[in-house]
């Protein structure tokens, strides 16, 4: 059986910590199997533009395998763990870690690797270095002020306490906290929301912030001007579909009479995800009457009031875009 599972999707490659009998404890051979997924998914960045990092069963991680230590168990190299979470890290994709359950010292480094978290309800996090008297070499030291401030860090640490989901959302540890059951929901979401933008653009933010993070304010804008790869290969397919986004924005569309490629209801979903609006009722608010064969009063009285008739096609025309927002777009988010 793998200790590591991984399932595609649309784009998002699924990493699953797969060992729920053992609360998903980082042994060696886990790390080996993570670590061959995440050399895989970063050579496959034209195919994946979003990975999430999750646990089967109740807990994320318990954290480092100490009995699988005991047992003569050992990893391909001396920090071969820590550098597989600088792999995590360097992943041109986003990484989004999905926790629940426990989440302790070795899974808790593992987690702040992501470049993103949301917690379940039922996450504990904690560092527990202090209470074995061992200290880190996993990155908690660097990751963990980086994530919620250098005071909260070494309170944390200095502590051990336990943060659990509703305040590591709080004091940003987590982006979000959600109930258990929801948790993948939220994860696949918020990935595909990532993926609806440029995987150029998502790629080159990633390496711009954590490549500047080593640069004094003034330093990281000099890195970021030198380093930015600039236009990407889709940006004119964008700027072509950003016409037709504008055109379906914030306008009031009447659907009448039998529609041949899509029915009423898509058509509706379609335009309402361009920013667009569906009324029932033709009246002097609305924009544009879509009429297909068999439009009756409604097609009239958009006549009587001079409201602009469309065929189907000049609907699916101005539908035929990839690019799917549901907010005002602007001149500034071409670039």
């Amino acid at each position: 059986m793998p200790l590591v599972t991984r399932e595609d999707s649309d784009g998002i490659a699924i990493l699953s910590l797969n060992r729920p009998e053992a609360l998903n404890a980082l042994s060696p051979m886990l790390f080996v199997e993570l670590r061959q997924h995440i050399d895989d998914i970063s050579t496959e960045q034209e195919t994946i533009g979003c990975v999430i990092l999750r646990g089967e069963g109740r807990s994320f991680s318990a954290g480092n395998d100490l009995k699988a230590i005991q047992s003569g168990e050992k990893a391909p190299s001396p920090h071969f763990q820590a550098e597989t979470l600088d792999c995590i890290e360097r992943l041109p994709q986003p990484v989004i870690a999905l926790v629940q359950g426990h989440c302790y010292t070795g899974s808790l480094e593992l987690a702040l690797s992501c470049d993103l978290l949301i917690a379940g309800e039922s996450a504990k996090f904690s560092d527990t270095h202090g209470k074995w008297g061992l200290s880190p070499t996993w990155g908690m030291t660097q990751r963990l002020p980086r994530r919620v401030g250098l005071l909260r860090a070494k309170e944390l640490m200095f502590s051990g306490r336990v943060v659990r989901g509703e305040e590591a959302a709080q004091i940003g540890l987590a982006n979000q906290c959600v109930p258990d059951t929801s948790l993948l929901d939220s994860g696949l979401e918020m990935a595909r929301s990532f993926l609806e933008n440029s995987w150029f653009t998502l790629r080159a933010d990633k390496m711009l912030i954590n490549g500047g993070l080593d640069h004094t304010l003034h330093e990281g804008l000099i890195w970021e001007r030198e380093n930015s790869p600039g236009r990407g290969p889709d940006m004119s397919e964008r700027m072509a579909n950003f016409g037709k986004t504008l055109t379906i924005f914030g306008k009031t569309f009447v659907l009448t009479g039998a529609l041949e490629q899509y029915s009423r209801g898509q058509a509706g979903e379609m335009i309402e995800k361009l920013g667009g609006k569906v009324a029932s009722s033709v009246s002097n608010k609305t924009d544009y009457v879509v009429a297909g064969p068999g439009a009756g009063s409604k097609l009239m009285k958009a006549k009587d009031l001079g409201v602009e008739i469309w065929e189907e096609n000049q609907l699916i025309a101005n539908l035929d875009t990839k690019s799917e927002k549901s907010t005002k777009p602007t001149q500034a988010e071409l670039f």
